[in-house]
């Protein structure tokens, strides 16, 4: 089943410059483990030395916080939409 990833434009240059694209996956952790495969470059942004999600980021099905569904293990259906939000680094 294909969804659809929002790239945020931290990591626009991982992807090509692409804002949207479209990975098949069964729940959240298979789609960002397809995703740093087809775009080695998003792995590093995502994940910490640990393989944990970064604290730093948020990921959103649908519009909801992974978070507050069943975080990385979170179902996904055809046509859902995965939202990437990373925050911004400090200005200094």
């Amino acid at each position: 089943m294909s969804v659809k990833v929002k790239i945020p434009p931290l990591l626009r240059t991982a992807t090509r410059r692409q804002k949207v694209v479209e990975v098949e996956a069964g729940n959240v952790a298979d789609c960002l483990e397809k995703m740093g495969e087809r775009f080695p470059g998003t792995k590093s942004h995502l994940f910490d030395e640990n393989g944990e999600l970064k604290s730093s980021v948020t990921i959103n099905v649908n519009g909801k916080d992974v978070r507050s569904l069943s975080g990385l293990k979170t179902a996904l259906e055809p046509e859902d939409v995965v939202n990437i939000l990373l925050a911004h680094p400090a200005m200094g």
